[in-house]
């Protein structure tokens, strides 16, 4: 029978098999957080994604040569569940580094193209004046929720087609587009658009994945894209292919988070004024 173990080196070992917590995490924080985790595996990924990969599959294998209203609607429902969990923390450096440098005035009027669930409009200056676009209703509505709990009050929503806008010519002094370009189907219809509404001199703003000026990067990068697109955006446009044909200066241009591997562009509206 062996020696029973000193009270002193009982409690060590009780101590080292307890769990161990870090440092400045009570227990109390522990059961706050246990309703997210549940709440976050309460429908996997795989059904929540079904709608964009069921589209984009159909896509890959010829069944379809565009994206069709109905069915970009269908695909986006499924990414609006998730989408603040998987895009929230990750860009949100980028994205307030991008309003960070907007220099807007009191009393301009701000387009966002592609507004999403509305993470950037909490950011935006409360003395502006705020419109944001989406051609998902489903994104929309996380989007109106965000602004009603927020009680933001200088700004409206609206279900529309980027690439199809019904606003006058140069309506806005600023648009901006976050994560917009390189997620469209026809991307060049859509910079046309953005130049439409926005008035000579005004701001043009995108916010992008591009193509790295390293050939190895860039190679790897044109490889992948193909995959990428099943996760909504493509890898293989350049700043010179969203910037060729356009009346655009660009006067900034910037790689932000994460990794440096995406781009904050900025640029003048150089069309000509309409007497």
């Amino acid at each position: 029978m062996s020696a029973a173990k000193p009270a002193s080196t009982r409690a060590r070992t009780e101590r080292s098999a307890a769990p161990r917590l870090r440092k400045g995490v009570g227990t109390s924080n522990l059961h706050a957080r246990a309703p997210r985790v549940r709440a976050a595996r309460d429908t996997p990924l795989d059904v929540t994604l079904a709608p964009v990969l069921a589209a984009d599959r159909e896509l890959a294998q010829g069944r379809r040569t565009k994206l069709d209203h109905q069915r970009v609607e269908r695909a986006y429902a499924g990414w609006a569940r998730i989408y603040d969990r998987i895009f929230g923390p990750v860009f949100q450096d980028s994205r307030e580094r991008a309003i960070r440098n907007l220099g807007a005035l009191p009393g301009q009027r701000i387009l966002e193209v592609g507004v999403g669930t509305g993470l950037l409009l909490p950011l935006y200056p409360a003395d502006c004046r705020v419109v944001g676009i989406d051609l998902s209703e489903a994104m929309l509505a996380k989007a109106r929720e965000r602004v009603r709990k927020l009680g933001l009050k200088n700004l409206e929503l609206h279900a529309m087609d980027a690439g199809q806008m019904t606003f006058p010519d140069s309506s806005f002094d600023i648009v901006m587009a976050a994560y917009v370009v390189t997620a469209v189907p026809e991307y060049k219809k859509v910079i046309r658009e953005m130049v439409r509404v926005c008035r000579p001199g005004g701001r043009i703003i995108m916010l992008n994945h591009l193509t790295s000026s390293n050939p190895v990067l860039a190679a790897v990068e044109r490889a992948i894209s193909p995959l990428c697109t099943h996760i909504g955006f493509r890898t293989d446009l350049s700043l010179s292919n969203v910037l060729d044909g356009a009346p655009l200066r660009l006067e900034r241009h910037e790689k932000v988070r994460p990794l440096r591997m995406w781009h904050l562009v900025e640029c003048r509206n150089a069309k000509l004024a309409v007497a």
